[in-house]
């Protein structure tokens, strides 16, 4: 039950209710991950989205303890999956936190996990936020040739049209002809 009303919770999130998620977050204090982490919907991963949603320094901060364990977890365990999922919630609570190269940091740590299995769906499920920070990885040298095609991905034309300006973009700011238009 725990691992549907985190879905649900996500998906209130996803849909732009914070009031709906935040409600389950403060009903659901327990964080700590649980053995196995193999459900689509990790109750831990969803409650940090929803206090990074939040925005308050209190909820960013409470975001980071948890994260902070979750991720010793996930790295005792050797969870990379799981590993990929905490690294870009890093990137968005560092960024969240105007924290902007500590936000790239882990960004590219999560790319460069990321990039050896072709996963995606971890980034492209924190939207406008995540496609922010892959656009600025786009421009620089690492991980710029995975965070394009993750920008790619993106189904919200908006998030489209910033990834076809990181496509046809060089390193030397000059311009290559793109395929389509």
């Amino acid at each position: 039950l725990q691992h549907v009303q985190a879905f649900e919770a996500h998906l209130a999130l996803l849909q732009g209710s914070k009031a709906t998620a935040a409600a389950w977050a403060d009903q659901n204090l327990d964080t700590r991950p649980w053995l196995p982490m193999v459900f689509v919907e990790i109750p831990a991963l969803t409650w940090v989205r929803v206090r990074i949603a939040q925005g308050t320094q209190a909820s960013l901060a409470q975001a980071a303890a948890v994260l902070a364990g979750v991720r010793r977890f996930t790295t005792e365990t050797h969870n990379t999956i799981r590993l990929i999922d905490v690294l870009a919630l890093e990137g968005l609570l560092h960024a969240a936190s105007g924290e902007r190269p500590d936000a790239l940091s882990c960004l590219r740590q999560a790319l460069a996990l990321a990039e050896r299995g072709g996963i995606v769906r971890p980034f492209i499920d924190l939207g406008p936020d995540m496609a922010a920070l892959l656009h600025d990885v786009a421009k620089q040298s690492i991980g710029a040739d995975y965070a394009r095609r993750l920008l790619a991905a993106f189904p919200d034309q908006g998030i489209q049209g910033a990834a076809h300006a990181a496509l046809t973009e060089t390193q030397s700011g000059s311009m290559i002809e793109p395929l389509t238009e």
